[in-house]
């Protein structure tokens, strides 16, 4: 009986070995292409980053200034009417370069529906 419980015990015991180096091997596995991925991802990123500086000189200037132009234009105008009740529409279309075109206002690339949003950016792009 003890014989059969000592035999019983050993194999356990190896069975427990052999399902741990299963799982170490197993786990080796996967941290290995985990560290594989990583690595791939950041490379691939440091190569990204390096393009960008190499070949964008300008691209931060560029959106900078991009982005300025679009917070002006979203920002609200101080006065409750931009436009100056000294200057005839015509002066202020001369003055700025706004067209007109069916109804719509041109200022740059930009339309707009009411001449006064038009004025507003104008002016503030110019300053």
């Amino acid at each position: 009986m003890w014989i059969i419980l000592i035999l019983l015990s050993i194999g356990a015991l190896g069975i427990g070995i052999l399902a741990t180096l299963t799982a170490t091997t197993m786990m080796h596995q996967i941290v290995g292409h985990l560290s594989f991925v990583c690595a791939a991802v950041l490379f691939s990123g440091a190569a990204i980053i390096s393009t960008i500086r190499q070949r964008g000189q300008g691209f931060e200037a560029a959106m900078s200034s991009r982005l300025d132009k679009i917070i002006a234009a979203l920002e609200v105008p101080s006065e409750p009417n931009p436009v100056k009740p000294t200057e005839t529409k015509g002066a202020l279309m001369a003055r700025y370069g706004i067209e007109c075109d069916g109804g719509k206002y041109i200022y740059q690339t930009f339309k707009y529906d009411h001449f006064e949003d038009a004025v507003a950016y104008a002016e503030n792009s110019k300053s």
